[in-house]
């Protein structure tokens, strides 16, 4: 029996579109007798960010019992132990490709029109501390105690979508990062932490 209220869920409607990129990541599942796939797992993470209702990994485990649910994310019932793993088992490598591939698909919005007067793409590119849990031992941030990865992201400010993006310990350089993906065809947005006179 789930506490998960189908009535307040919201979202469906986007994953349709999603089947035919998602459904390329199912093969790379290394173990057949698996019940839950890279693609559903992919749609329950999504299916979270939709709808603020479900708070955490037991309420994302009891919506995946829900029958719209199934039916509409293409998935099964799944166990909370599956999904506590999954992260750990799949690879998150095939997950960029994916993004600049939606980024690229998505309309512009409605903007100021001088800006469409501007033949480059226009980004915005900033990190982004994220708390990481006491046993990321990678997360290096302030001290033992205290420990956090780093989003570095590029944003399309026309699209209002992110382009790429990384994730590394807190203490990583933003200004080496950005000198890594730094690419033609654009004007970057940067903060004054970016300010480099040999950049």
């Amino acid at each position: 029996m789930t506490t998960v209220d189908e009535n307040t869920l919201q979202g469906f409607t986007y994953f349709k579109p999603l089947w035919p990129m998602l459904k390329k990541l199912t093969p790379e599942d290394s173990h057949p007798p698996r019940r839950l796939h890279y693609d559903q797992y992919l749609c329950l993470i999504l299916f979270y960010f939709f709808n603020p209702t479900l708070t955490g990994v037991r309420s994302i485990q009891e919506a995946s019992q829900l029958e719209k649910v199934q039916n509409v994310l293409g998935i099964k019932s799944t166990s909370l132990g599956s999904f506590s793993e999954a992260g750990n088992v799949f690879d998150h490598t095939l997950l960029p490709p994916m993004v600049k591939a939606l980024a690229q698909k998505a309309l512009s919005q409605e903007i100021d029109p001088r800006l469409k007067e501007l033949e480059k793409t226009r980004v915005a590119f900033d990190g982004s501390l994220l708390p990481a849990l006491p046993k990321m031992i990678w997360a290096l941030w302030l001290d033992e105690d205290h420990k956090a990865a780093k989003l570095h992201l590029e944003f399309d400010l026309l699209k209002g979508v992110p382009t790429q993006a990384s994730v590394t310990d807190a203490n990583q350089n933003e200004k080496t990062i950005l000198r890594k993906n730094l690419s033609s065809g654009k004007i970057y947005v940067l903060d004054a932490g970016y300010a480099q006179y040999s950049l």
